[in-house]
């Protein structure tokens, strides 16, 4: 083995073990034990992560315990397409009715409501008084003087029952406030992205995490029982900023207790929650079609996650950082006896931990958040051949969505010694 022996007693064998007269050892693994029986390690995380297993079944339990809140993450990002869908509408002529007990719903449209080339009646505008010989002419129809909607809306609910749009009539002048509050929404995620990576480098990922429940509960209740668009827009920003610190902080935590190599795993996993989470959507969708109702169902696993978030560790990678080490290895023993590594407690002492190396990649910019936001309202996405229905866009942008998360995630991987 090539062992070469010094007069000091020093024996050095190929392996680079070192053993010297004070009866030091050091191995080849970096590991450093004293005559004392005490270990001090001068490693990397990722060598004291693989003696408790990096993914084990600690790891898998983890993974478990952040699905459902983040089931509820593509449910808000696209709830806007449901909550503010426009149905089909007209204006309220109900003033008019006793001028034509006679007559039919459509008789009494034809005199009140001016119509459109295609033959439908106008959202928007209707004739000041009755046009009774439109009964038997409506040749001259279209120069008849017409008026904005003086009495409000009335909206088609065969598809919806109640949405934002005809809770505070998001109709004709005001029709753009809809995609003003989804984009207001996204303000608010990009705004949470960078808070709460911060705070969760600074105070710990796991108090963070609950925070972001809490307060993506909270808003998300306030939101759906607004009673004006301003506080509904207001309420739907803050919803916004509190997930994105579910999604920032969920991955995060996620992947430090993750070793390097099923880290891909991890990351492709999380886009199939995404994609099943968008496809939950539009089954719920369906079957609610209350505005209020829907927010309050699809914001309802939070309270799961709020009862069970004491069951999450803190990210031992960032108590080490911080200086706890003791708790950090309290956490890596849990691990490591979940996963049956019962030679943990013998290999790594606790003081092995004041001596780890982490990245500090992962430790200054866990506040990585990519958002990308898909408008399925106004039959913007279509696909030819298919039921060009709202439902079936939303589950099939889910799929796609997946599509392009495999190899966003392989391509990460390849780079895996930068995080």
């Amino acid at each position: 083995m090539g062992v070469v022996t010094g007069g000091d007693g020093v024996v050095t064998g190929g392996d680079g073990v070192v053993t010297g007269g004070d009866g030091v050892v050091t191995g080849g693994d970096g590991v450093v034990t004293g005559g004392d029986g005490v270990s001090q390690l001068k490693m990397n995380f990722e060598n004291v992560l693989a003696e408790a297993n990096g993914f084990g079944r600690y790891q898998i339990a983890l993974f478990l315990l952040l699905v459902l809140p983040r089931l509820t993450l593509p449910c808000h990002f696209l709830l806007n397409n449901f909550i503010a869908a426009t149905p089909s509408h007209h204006c309220d002529i109900s003033s008019l009715d006793s001028a034509g007990e006679t007559l039919s719903q459509e008789q009494i449209l034809t005199i009140s409501i001016p119509k459109e080339d295609d033959g439908s009646f106008t959202s928007c505008h209707m004739f000041l008084q009755p046009q009774f010989y439109l009964l038997t002419n409506s040749s001259n129809a279209t120069e008849l003087p017409v008026v904005p909607c003086q009495s409000g809306w009335v909206y088609d609910s065969s598809r919806f029952k109640s949405t934002v749009v005809t809770q505070f009539d998001l109709v004709c002048n005001t029709k753009g406030l809809t995609k003003a509050a989804a984009t207001v929404f996204f303000i608010g995620v990009m705004f949470g992205a960078v808070f709460f990576g911060v705070l969760c480098d600074k105070y710990g990922r796991k108090p963070i995490l609950l925070l972001s429940y809490i307060s993506a509960m909270v808003f998300s209740v306030a939101s759906a029982m607004s009673t004006s668009f301003i506080m509904f827009a207001a309420f739907r920003f803050l919803t916004g900023f509190s997930l994105s610190g579910i999604s920032t902080v969920a991955i995060v935590l996620s992947i430090e207790w993750v070793d390097i190599e099923h880290r891909t795993i991890i990351g492709v996993s999380s886009s199939v929650v995404w994609t099943v989470g968008n496809s939950m959507l539009a089954g719920i969708a369906y079957l609610i079609t209350d505005w209020r109702v829907l927010i309050l169902t699809v914001s309802s696993p939070l309270v799961i996650a709020v009862a069970t978030w004491w069951l999450l560790p803190e990210s031992a990678r960032w108590l080490i950082v911080n200086g706890k080490t003791a708790e950090a290895y309290k956490y890596l023993q849990k691990c490591a006896s979940a996963n049956r590594r019962s030679a943990f407690i013998s290999t790594v002492h606790p003081q092995v931990c004041t001596g780890v190396h982490t990245s500090s990649l992962v430790t200054h910019h866990s506040a990585l958040v990519m958002v990308s936001t898909v408008s399925l309202t106004d039959d913007r996405l279509y696909y030819p051949g298919l039921d060009n229905s709202l439902i079936m866009r939303v589950m099939l942008l889910g799929h796609v969505d997946q599509t392009y998360s495999i190899p966003e995630w392989t391509l990460m991987d390849n780079f895996k010694e930068m995080f």
